[in-house]
């Protein structure tokens, strides 16, 4: 079997995907000192559940955390939408009460909708960037899923520098922030463009029927400790205790994709909508810290 060429097809196909849903399963566990100075592990499980559209770009995402081995409580629920203008962000914490506290965060950026457009040049662009990054396809054999479908086990590495390339090009061409949040974002972005990530490898299932991606594996661990590594120009030179924890830090997601052009629809809760920016709360907390520091 040519593996190159499977994936290939099955990642061309994503690109005519109108709508989906995701179910994902994140474990992440660390060690972690305690009062006392003594390491304990900690691990921590969530499950996400996601629905996408793709024209124009919508994102529903619901994150939940158990609060025993089998009670999940909804802990994050987050909206995103991208037109012309930019990206909008709807983030509702969950209070302990069942209700959500929401707020809002517009990043005004013509490159953040170019970043996210479905257009046949944004498809051309993006299959030359994969294929130009991914270094080994490999087949690993047949797996039936609990459903009965017969998926195709392959397994690829792709090179970190796709996101430097990616990451390079945007920073190029951000304009001038509005506020300080876009001020992060922005040095966020520059600092992706630097992070060396080195080798990522993925672990991809695909439907033998239709062709289509159906799950995905990946081990988290070296990406987020690269990343937070190489953000010390925004978060500063973390501590030593700090990089231990980071550096125990294991994390591994697996992600199943279903109800491909096929997903429900859905709209943002009104509270959502109608809720303060980001940018306003900040400054209304700094004006308060000065307030206390005059008296």
């Amino acid at each position: 079997m040519d593996a190159r060429a499977v994936y290939f097809a099955a990642n061309e196909k994503s690109y005519n995907w109108k709508n989906y849903d995701i179910k994902a399963t994140i474990n992440i566990s660390m060690d972690v000192p305690d009062d006392t100075g003594s390491v304990q592990p900690m691990n921590m499980n969530m499950k996400m559940d996601m629905t996408v559209f793709m024209n124009p770009f919508k994102a529903k995402i619901k994150t939940l955390m158990p609060l025993t081995e089998e009670i999940l409580q909804p802990f994050m629920e987050m909206y995103m939408t991208v037109d012309e203008k930019g990206l909008t962000q709807y983030m509702g914490m969950n209070d302990n009460t069942g209700e959500f506290t929401w707020l809002k965060q517009t990043m005004k950026n013509d490159m953040l909708s170019e970043l996210m457009k479905n257009d046949i040049q944004t498809i051309k662009k993006n299959e030359e960037l994969i294929k130009k990054y991914t270094k080994d396809v490999n087949y690993f054999g047949k797996y039936t899923d609990e459903t009965g479908k017969t998926l195709l086990r392959l397994q690829y590495t792709i090179s970190g520098d796709i996101y430097k390339e990616l990451f390079g090009e945007y920073s190029e061409v951000m304009p001038e922030p509005a506020n300080e949040q876009e001020a992060m974002a922005i040095e966020m972005i520059k600092s992706f463009a630097n992070i060396d990530m080195g080798d990522l490898t993925y672990i991809i299932y695909i439907d033998e029927a239709t062709g289509e991606m159906a799950k995905m594996e990946m081990d988290l661990g070296d990406m987020i400790a690269s990343m937070m590594s190489g953000m010390t120009e925004i978060l500063g030179e973390m501590p030593p205790e700090a990089m231990e924890v980071l550096n125990s830090l294991k994390a591994t997601m697996v992600m199943e994709i279903s109800n491909i052009n096929s997903a429900e629809d859905f709209e943002i809760p009104k509270e959502a909508l109608n809720a303060q920016e980001m940018s306003e709360m900040l400054e209304e907390l700094q004006q308060l810290e000065t307030e206390a520091v005059v008296e």
